[in-house]
């Protein structure tokens, strides 16, 4: 990669693009919530069955998955709810955004803004499997779907200037 080259890419941010985004964005949350309702449906219906121990387990195992599986499920649709509007009400999100990444900085301008952020200021990165979600802070990412990029070649010349001028320890990129 050349010393001064720079990758543009610009769009305008979907609803469904930002419901995807804070589903990734809660991922974690969303794990320990099934563990954790696992967890409460199996103890009340285990101390709660008079049956043999290996049905009893087998059972009340089957029952609090599905149970937990439910309870994430409405998790989800609250999610996604939420990240609706959220959308809707946030017409920043809803404006095209122009990215350019060089070696020292990001720009990101859209038509009442300009940020510029240096590479350092990305506490985390992450790409999944249709974006890329840049963390400037625990809640606040810059979120880039892959189809902002014109080419896959874009994607990874921009995952290699990830790779080169990111500082940060939490860059999870897929290979």
């Amino acid at each position: 990669m050349k010393e001064n080259q720079k990758i543009s890419v610009s769009g305008k941010l979907t609803s469904a693009d930002y419901r995807r985004h804070s589903n990734y964005h809660m991922k974690k949350v969303k794990l320990f919530y099934f563990a954790a309702a696992f967890a409460l449906f199996f103890f009340v219906s285990f101390q709660s069955m008079e049956a043999p121990l290996l049905f009893s387990i087998i059972f009340t195992a089957v029952v609090s998955f599905l149970l937990a599986g439910f309870m994430v499920l409405f998790l989800v649709l609250m999610i996604n709810l939420r990240a609706s509007r959220e959308y809707k009400k946030n017409s920043a999100l809803q404006q095209e955004v122009n990215y350019v990444f060089r070696p020292g900085i990001i720009q990101q301008k859209t038509r009442n803004s300009m940020n510029r952020y240096a590479w350092t200021d990305i506490i985390s990165i992450y790409e999944q499997q249709d974006l890329f979600q840049l963390y400037l802070s625990k809640q606040s990412a810059m979120i880039l779907p892959k189809w902002f990029f014109q080419s896959k070649e874009e994607i990874i010349a921009f995952k290699k200037m990830i790779q080169k001028y990111a500082d940060t320890k939490q860059i999870k990129l897929k290979d």
